[in-house]
């Protein structure tokens, strides 16, 4: 009785453990790269005109101008600006 159920829980452990560490990372590696190309630097300027000026980007949550950058994943070649006050990210861009 127990050998009847212990046998489909480990296939099913097994299915889940392969989506767990390899498909969903590509899916959340195809939303950074589809991210990153559609709220790019030219399109937060174009939505918030009023928050760069100068040079100078602020954040359109809380108007901060401290902003961070970090990097999204690796072998993705993208970077995430976001503010360092609320932590919104603003716009993505791409390493060189």
């Amino acid at each position: 009785m127990l050998q009847s159920f212990f046998v489909p829980f480990v296939i099913l452990l097994c299915i889940a453990a392969f989506v767990f560490a390899f498909v969903a990372p590509m899916v959340a590696a195809y939303k950074v790269q589809r991210d990153a190309k559609r709220y790019d630097f030219h399109w937060y300027q174009q939505e918030f005109p009023d928050l760069v000026k100068d040079g100078r980007v602020a954040c359109y949550q809380c108007r901060s101008k401290h902003l961070g950058v970090e990097r999204k994943m690796n072998h993705s070649y993208v970077r995430s600006h976001y503010c360092r006050s609320c932590g919104t990210t603003l716009y993505y861009s791409k390493e060189h």
